[in-house]
C-alpha cells in the first residue's frame, strides 16, 4: 500500500512524505504525476508497533504542510525576489537621472566634510546592521511561532495550531484520498484531582500523560491539548478501526501508568474517521459524539467506528 504521511509538528523545512511499503502492493504501480519531484531518502514512517507488522519501507520526501505561515521558505524567497526588485527600480532611477554622477560633483565641491568617506562608511554600515537585524528577527520570530502554536504546561500543540494543522490535513486526504481519524480524549473525573490534591498535582499528572503518550504516536500524528484535560490526535493515513486500537493502546497506557496521587487516572476515548467530501467541524462532531458515549457508558473506554452498530462508515 502507498501511504502519504504528513511529518512531525516541528517548524523545519517544508516536506510530504510518502511511504512505499515493499511487498504489500505487488503488481501496482505509485503515480506521482500529482506530487511532482520527489527524492528517495533512508528514513521512513513506522506503523504503529502491535497493531500492524513492519516492513521495509522506502519513503519519497517532498514537502511539509505543517510549515508555519510565517517561517515558510517560499515566502522568504518572494520577499528577497521583492528586495531584488526594489533595488533593481533604486539602480534604474539612479542611472535614468544621474544622481551619482551628481553626488560625486557635490563631494568634490566639499572636500572638507569627506562627504565620500561618509557615504562609503554608511554603505558598508547598512548592509551589515541590516543582515544582523534580519538574522535577531528572524531568530525572535521562530520563538514567537513556537510559543504561540505550543501549550506551555504539556508541551504538545496547543488548539489555535492543531486546528490549522487539521484543515491542512483534511485537505489533503480529501484531494489524495487518503484515510485520515482523529481521536478525541479527556481525562476522567479531572476536577476531582484538583479538588483532592490541588492544581499544582493536577498540572503535574497533565505534563505526565501528554509525555506518556507523546511516546506511543508515531512523529507523523499529532498530539495536541485542546483545553483544559482534554487532548486531540490527529493519525494520518489511518482508518479508523486501526485509529480505534490505536486509542485503546493509549486508554492502557494510562489506566497502567502510576501517578503518584494514590489513585489510577483513566481517560474516556471518540474516534471517527474522515468521510468523503466531510468537512472539519462534521469530523469533530461525530468524534465528540463518541467521546460522550464513551462518558455515558461509564468513562475509561474508547468508542468508535467498531461501535457504530449496522454501519460501515467510520
Amino acid at each position: 500500500m502507498a501511504v502519504f504521511a504528513a511529518a512531525s509538528a516541528g517548524l523545519s523545512a517544508p516536506e510530504i512524505r510518502i511511504n512505499w511499503v515493499a511487498g504489500s502492493a505487488a503488481g501496482r504501480s505509485l503515480d506521482l504525476s500529482l506530487i511532482g519531484d520527489v527524492r528517495v531518502v533512508k528514513h521512513a514512517c513506522t506503523p504503529y508497533n502491535g497493531l500492524r507488522r513492519a516492513a521495509p519501507t522506502y519513503e519519497l520526501d517532498s514537502f511539509r504542510v505543517d510549515n508555519h505561515k510565517y517561517l515558510n521558505k517560499r515566502r522568504l524567497l518572494r520577499e528577497f525576489l521583492l528586495s531584488c526588485l526594489i533595488l533593481l527600480i533604486i539602480f534604474y532611477i539612479v542611472s535614468r537621472l544621474d544622481l551619482s554622477e551628481k553626488l560625486y560633483a557635490f563631494s568634490r565641491a566639499y572636500e572638507v566634510i569627506d562627504l565620500d568617506d561618509m557615504l562609503f562608511s554608511l554603505g558598508l554600515f547598512l548592509p551589515i546592521y541590516m543582515a544582523i537585524f534580519a538574522v535577531r528577527r528572524f531568530g525572535e520570530l521562530t520563538i514567537l511561532v513556537r510559543e504561540s502554536s505550543t501549550d506551555s504546561l504539556t508541551g504538545l500543540i496547543n488548539h489555535r495550531r492543531v486546528q490549522a494543522l487539521l484543515a491542512q490535513e483534511v485537505s489533503r486526504a480529501q484531494r489524495f484520498r487518503r484515510p485520515l481519524s482523529v481521536v478525541l480524549f479527556d481525562i476522567d473525573n479531572f476536577k476531582d484531582v484538583n479538588d483532592s490534591h490541588g492544581h499544582p498535582v493536577g498540572d503535574a499528572v497533565l505534563r505526565q500523560v501528554a509525555s506518556l503518550l507523546s511516546s506511543a504516536v508515531r512523529s507523523v500524528d499529532y498530539l495536541a491539548r485542546t483545553g483544559g484535560e482534554e487532548f486531540m490526535l490527529i493519525a494520518t493515513e489511518t482508518e479508523g478501526a486501526l485509529a480505534q486500537e490505536v486509542a485503546e493502546r493509549m486508554r492502557l497506557i494510562l489506566s497502567n501508568a502510576d501517578f503518584g496521587i494514590g489513585r489510577p487516572v483513566t481517560a474516556s476515548f471518540g474516534v471517527s474517521q474522515l468521510r468523503r467530501g466531510e468537512t472539519v467541524a462534521a469530523l469533530l462532531q461525530r468524534a465528540d459524539e463518541r467521546l460522550y458515549w464513551s462518558k455515558r457508558d461509564g468513562r475509561n473506554r474508547v468508542c468508535g467506528i467498531k461501535n457504530d452498530t449496522g454501519s460501515k462508515s467510520a
